[in-house]
């Protein structure tokens, strides 16, 4: 029995050094994005429902707010890339999330209107977005 408990106690303080461990390795773009992400997929959920137009709009600006600060920030690809490619790289990087910030506003301005079926359009737009620059900046796993 006291064997078991060891055991038990052992395998979940590795399991949580390993959580923290694996959170320290992200980098500050990492961190924004993941931030992003979870409020984005909450935005998601529930941006066609007028009533919950007060709650997307806090998602919204944590989204922005995330989309902002990460514009300076540099993705982790960079350093894989030649030298002469990095600037353009992370110069195109910038383009894009301005892109997206773009259209967050636009998504802002139809939320406060009360325009839902334009909000769920433009979370379309945002998600296809999303979908292709972490497919073109993101480093795989």
């Amino acid at each position: 029995m006291k064997l078991r408990l060891l055991l038990a106690s052992l395998v979940i303080a590795l399991s949580a050094g390993t959580l923290v461990h694996a959170e320290e390795d992200h980098t500050p773009l990492e961190n924004q994005m993941s931030s992003m992400n979870r409020a984005f997929r909450q935005l998601k959920k529930q941006v066609s429902d007028e009533a919950q137009n007060a709650s997307s709009l806090e998602l919204v600006a944590k989204i922005k707010q995330g989309a902002e600060g990460s514009v300076e920030l540099i993705p982790a690809m960079t350093a894989d890339l030649p030298e002469s490619e990095r600037a353009a790289f992370v110069t195109k990087y910038q383009v894009e999330m301005k892109k997206f910030i773009a259209v967050v506003d636009e998504l802002e301005t139809a939320l406060k209107a009360g325009n839902t079926e334009e909000a769920a359009k433009l979370v379309s737009a945002m998600s296809k977005l999303q979908r292709s620059g972490h497919n073109e900046f993101r480093k795989e796993e």
